[in-house]
């Protein structure tokens, strides 16, 4: 019941549907049907979870928004990251900030 609830959950624009492709994309991909059923299951026990503290807790669920995860980056460090990447693959990067439109 659990994974069904998942599957329909990856249809959404919620946490648990931003959970679902970034799992999916780690997992393999969206071509992979083997990824996106390991996706599914860890989004069911995310549901569990979610059920469990919301019947402990006697509160009301408050979702946080399928940008969730991207909020918690830090764009320094995911900028250092991805320069990192590309001057191991041989590149020189300078990187300069946006001009404004």
């Amino acid at each position: 019941m659990l994974v069904e609830c998942a599957w329909a959950a990856s249809r959404t624009k919620t946490r648990p549907g931003a959970q679902f492709h970034r799992l999916v994309r780690r997992f393999g991909g969206h071509r992979n049907t083997r990824a996106k059923k390991k996706a599914a299951i860890a989004v069911a026990h995310i549901l569990i979870l979610i059920i469990y503290c919301v019947l402990d807790r006697h509160q009301p669920y408050q979702e946080l928004g399928e940008d969730f995860y991207t909020k918690r980056q830090d764009p320094e460090r995911y900028k250092d990251k991805l320069v990192a990447r590309l001057a191991s693959l041989g590149y020189t990067v300078t990187v300069q900030p946006a001009q404004a439109a």
